[in-house]
């Protein structure tokens, strides 16, 4: 299995720091959050979607070649809007959503029939809503991968209609198992809640929300937990520009890298 990250930077401004902090530049221009993953056929199914993750040389190349398996939406960002109607475009596109987000999207930032009228589109519900918090499903041309969608404990996108009452499904982790090798990736873009913990227990891999800036709060309280997991690399990923684990030589870079703790940029490649 292979994962690049295609995006790592925040996906809001940071909530603990005054706006125009500085503790962590200069910093090189990081992307939106997104990542990908391909499995043994060599075709890639994106995780989130954004304008800049479209320009990244081995996307270009898979869109090129019409290898872009699909997208899975964990959430209902506004940034996937438009980078969906471009990709769309390209290649016929195959949209994995759970009822919540597709709701989100469609009424709010995408309106019916737009996706439809430039591109072949087909969207695919993952039924994570209500009492149901995972689903297994499958990806045509991935067959080589096993992919279950996890609530993620309450996160809803500011366009999301339960905006400031998260329901089940509004954003999700992803559970990605090489079935040829065994190997698991968990991604959660968002904060996960604790239903979402026990799928990450023992992965080979965690690329997780790293958004609680530990300027202010301290670093034990935020990288501890993921130690606990037993993930044999954990990766943060969505740290905000201002976060001191970016700044080489910082001590919260220091005491991360202690913990066993990666942190994401943009082109960064895993290979399990």
């Amino acid at each position: 299995m292979k994962i690049l990250v295609l995006g790592s930077a925040g996906r809001a401004a940071c909530l603990q720091c005054e706006p125009g902090a500085s503790a962590a530049r200069p910093l090189a221009q990081r992307s939106a959050g997104a990542a990908a993953v391909a499995g043994a056929e060599g075709r890639w199914l994106l995780l989130n979607c954004s304008a800049d993750t479209l320009r990244h040389p081995q996307i270009e190349s898979a869109m090129s070649a019409g290898a872009i398996a699909g997208v899975v939406l964990l959430d209902a960002q506004f940034e996937h809007a438009a980078s969906l109607l471009a990709l769309g475009r390209a290649q016929p596109l195959h949209l994995y959503a759970t009822p919540g987000v597709f709701e989100a999207l469609t009424q709010r930032l995408l309106p019916p029939g737009l996706l439809d009228g430039g591109c072949a589109v087909r969207w695919h519900l993952l039924p994570v809503a209500g009492d149901v918090r995972s689903s297994e499903f499958c990806v045509e041309g991935l067959e080589s991968l096993r992919l279950i969608a996890v609530d993620d404990g309450g996160w809803a996108a500011p366009h999301a209609p339960n905006r400031r009452d998260a329901a089940v499904g509004d954003s999700i982790a992803l559970l990605v198992e090489d079935r040829l090798a065994g190997q698991r990736l968990v991604y959660s873009p968002g904060a996960p809640g604790d239903a979402a913990l026990p799928w990450m227990e023992g992965a080979d891999c965690l690329l997780v929300n790293g958004s609680v800036c530990p300027l202010h709060a301290g670093h034990e309280p935020i990288d501890t937990p993921w130690a606990a997991l037993g993930a044999r690399r954990t990766v943060l990923i969505h740290l905000n520009d201002c976060d001191p684990r970016l700044q080489d030589g910082s001590e919260a870079r220091r005491a991360a890298h202690a913990a066993g703790i990666e942190l994401a940029y943009d082109g960064m490649e895993i290979e399990l």
